[in-house]
C-alpha cells in the first residue's frame, strides 16, 4: 500500500526502525505500517496494533479492536502489552469523512480534541 512506501520512506530518512525494538500502531488498519514495522524490527521486536475497525491478520503482529477514544483504552492496552513499554508510537488516525465538509470540518476537530485530551 501506499502507505507502507511512506513510511519505508520515512525510515529511510531517519533510520527509525531497528531489530529488536517494540512499536505500537494506533490505527492500525489496514495494516501498511503495522507490516513495514514488522519487516524492520524482526522476530526480537515487537508490533502492537490497535484498531476500532478489524485488521487482517499478518505474522508477528499482535492485533487488538479497540476504540481509541474509550477512556478505559490505554490501561487496555498497556495491560496487554505486559512488560513491553513501546520504543516508537506510529499513528495514521483520522476521522471518518462523510463527504459533507461542515460535518466532516467538524468530527475531523472533535476527533483531534479527543485524542489529544
Amino acid at each position: 500500500s501506499r502507505s507502507y512506501f511512506k513510511l519505508q520512506e520515512i525510515d529511510r530518512k531517519f533510520n527509525l526502525f531497528k531489530p529488536g525494538l517494540t512499536v505500537l500502531d494506533l490505527g492500525a488498519s489496514p495494516s501498511g505500517w503495522a507490516q513495514y514495522a514488522c519487516s524492520r524490527v524482526g522476530g526480537e521486536g515487537g508490533v502492537f496494533a490497535v484498531d476500532v475497525l478489524e485488521m487482517k491478520s499478518i505474522t508477528g503482529v499482535r492485533f487488538q479492536k479497540l476504540d481509541l477514544s474509550d477512556a478505559d483504552t490505554a490501561e487496555t492496552v498497556t495491560d496487554w502489552m505486559g512488560d513491553r513499554k513501546a520504543n516508537i508510537v506510529v499513528s495514521n488516525m483520522a476521522s471518518n469523512i462523510k463527504g459533507y465538509s461542515t460535518i466532516d470540518a467538524q468530527n475531523s476537530l472533535s476527533f483531534t480534541l479527543n485524542i489529544h485530551s
